[in-house]
């Protein structure tokens, strides 16, 4: 195409339609000619509404539109020229759906403000090809103007509060305003131009302010971008170029497929993405501020760095997809999204601050073994939320957030390990359809709910303590856990809460809590080697739980050593009952005792006393018997 010959020609067509129907509401007026229709004005024939004048119009025909406001959508449908008297009092205001639809090709415009505030549809829509736009203010707050034909011209107009959406290739944006009046980076997409499966098309000379360029990940692009100014600072936008330094003052900056290029030391504030990184590799983003933007950094590649920057009231702090990348030492402080990690693995996330964000850590599906290591996670709305798998979350201190300090949704394989989890006005670890996860050597306290809530199968959780929490230590509904040498004090609620079939609970001590473990409707538990004392209630309350093995622990000073409810076929074996209230009771059920230390040498049957109630209303007394009680412990 001929840049140079294409701008002489838009250039002759603004001064024939300023300049050609000025005065034909007057008597001065040239006559009118068959190729000229007009709106508004005095003169005898003129049209009412755009939309009539187009429906009568033929391809080549100009419409010339008087100052007014003229409300309803228009449908371009002609190869027409359409033309406004001043593009500051020839206003067309949209209500619903699209304000302006542009379905033929070769159409010009220039001359008018577009308005819609409807926020339902589009407020401009481009579906055909060859045509131009220019000398026009769109503001449509909440909607967008889709560009999705080939080689348009979008030239010195003024875009308020909305967005271009391009979709289509080799078109020309060159010469125009983009401003978002309204900036708030949590509510608005802050969108100038955004790209979206679109080529060769020529982004140049424009002016952005509180908005940028962004280009979609969906299905990425490359365009020529060239001497656009962000907020007074040029926007910088490499393609395919490698081993440089970007240390001037910059408006935003945007790679695509770059090596080894470095940004340093900018203040990039209030536009759409501070840094985009697109399809890039060995790229370094450090010492750096990024404050006010819809994304911070949005990084795309691998083999990337982001560190020892402040990324501060961003919507997105740092939104990142690829794989190997490193981001470490970053304060991410009062963004919506600290950092989102979506679709991408083997990255690196390792001692940032990330603190007062609404959503501190978010790992979206697809997001597999990821390392997360030594991070301070304070004081979030939301603490760290996980729906991938294989991740290693190790070392972070993840404390006093409004919500949970770990989620996980469909989140299998991980594992948990030396977390300090305290203070966090939720459960310290919740599992959604969770499974195969390692939860080791963590210290989850004080938590508002539960230190770990697990719903899911095959967990192991070993080597935590778990103190101090309003409801439980551990809770649990799944099958075949393993929960081991634990270590489960003063939680207001039950130390462990069972629900599951073939769990297995051993060398664990457990005192000071209401139950030491509450199994509910579970079969095949093994409970083993535990040391269960200093309950309030029960040692171990079992309810509707059968063919359970409760085997060498040691259950002492609880109110009630082991109460077992309509639980039947339990094995009771090589326990240590001592200094409980009542060592052991029974109702609507019979059970197998065996060899246990009954809080004294005993020669004789040990009586388990137990009651049996008919119909709701009648107690008749039961009893069970250890035949073979041990003579020590």
């Amino acid at each position: 195409m001929n840049l140079k010959g294409l701008t002489i020609g838009t250039f002759l067509f603004l001064i024939g339609t300023i300049l050609l129907p000025a005065s034909a509401q007057n008597s001065s007026a040239p006559p009118l000619s068959e190729d000229w229709l007009y709106v508004g004005g005095s003169g005898p024939g003129n049209y009412t509404n755009i939309q009539d004048a187009i429906d009568d119009s033929s391809d080549g025909d100009t419409i010339f539109v008087y100052n007014g406001t003229y409300v309803g959508y228009v449908i371009i449908n002609k190869a027409i020229t359409l033309v406004g008297q001043e593009k500051n009092t020839t206003i067309i205001v949209g209500y619903f759906a699209y304000t302006i639809s542009i379905i033929t090709d070769s159409v010009h415009m220039s001359g008018f403000t577009i308005y819609n505030n409807a926020t339902r549809g589009e407020g401009v829509r481009i579906d055909s090809s060859y045509n131009i736009i220019t000398n026009t203010i769109i503001d449509i707050p909440n909607d967008r103007i889709r560009l999705y034909g080939h080689h348009n011209t979008f030239s010195g107009n003024i875009i308020k509060n909305t967005y271009l959406y391009i979709s289509g290739d080799d078109n020309i944006v060159t010469n125009n305003v983009f401003s978002n009046e309204y900036h708030n980076p949590f509510i608005d997409d802050m969108y100038g131009i955004y790209l979206m499966d679109c080529w060769d098309n020529i982004i140049s000379n424009n002016s952005f302010y509180n908005s940028g360029v962004f280009i979609s990940l969906e299905n990425i692009c490359d365009n020529l971008v060239i001497d656009n100014i962000v907020n007074a600072k040029p926007l910088i936008y490499f393609s395919n170029q490698s081993n440089l330094v970007v240390d001037d003052p910059a408006g935003q900056i945007i790679l695509v497929n770059c090596t080894n290029i470095t940004i340093q030391n900018q203040e990039i504030k209030n536009t759409t993405v501070g840094v985009q990184i697109v399809q890039s590799n060995a790229c370094r983003i450090f010492s750096n501020t990024f404050m006010g933007n819809h994304y911070g950094i949005c990084l795309n590649g691998w083999n990337n760095s982001i560190f020892i920057n402040s990324i501060t009231n961003n919507y997105y702090g740092i939104d990142l997809s690829g794989h190997d990348n490193v981001i470490y030492m970053n304060t991410l402080l009062m963004n919506r999204d600290g950092m989102y990690l979506d679709d991408t693995d083997n990255n690196t996330l390792l001692d940032n601050t990330i603190t007062g964000n609404e959503k501190s850590l978010l790992l979206d599906f697809g997001s597999d073994s990821n390392d997360i290591f030594n991070n301070m996670v304070q004081n979030n709305t939301e603490a760290i939320q996980i729906s991938g798998d294989n991740n290693h979350i190790e070392g972070n201190i993840i404390t006093h957030n409004n919500d949970h300090g770990i989620l996980l949704i469909s989140s299998d394989n991980n594992e948990i390990k030396n977390n300090i989890i305290t203070g966090n006005n939720g459960n310290g670890l919740l599992f959604s359809n969770c499974h195969y996860n390692i939860i080791i050597k963590n210290t989850i306290t004080n938590q508002s709910h539960d230190g770990i809530n697990l719903l899911g199968d095959d967990a192991s959780i070993s080597e935590n303590v778990l103190s101090m929490n309003t409801k439980n230590g551990i809770k649990i509904r799944g099958n075949n856990a393993s929960i081991s040498d634990n270590t489960i004090t003063f939680n207001t609620g039950d130390g462990i809460i069972l629900q599951g079939e073939q769990n297995n609970i051993s060398n664990n001590t457990i005192t000071n809590n209401y139950n030491g473990v509450s199994v509910l409707n579970s079969k095949s538990t093994i409970i083993t080697q535990n040391m269960v004392s200093e309950n309030n209630e029960s040692g171990l309350c079992f309810n509707a739980s059968e063919y359970c093995i409760i085997s060498g622990n040691r259950i002492s000073e609880n109110k009630q050593g082991l109460y077992l409810l309509a639980s039947g076929n339990n094995t009771v074996v090589h326990n240590i009952f001592k200094k409980n209230t009542r060592h052991a009771f029974f109702m609507n059920c019979r059970n197998c005792w065996d060899q246990n230390y009954w809080g004294r040498p005993r020669i004789l049957p040990k009586i388990i006393f137990g009651k049996k109630i008919i119909q709701n209303e009648w107690i008749v007394p039961l009893i069970d018997f250890d035949w073979h009680p041990a003579i020590k412990p």
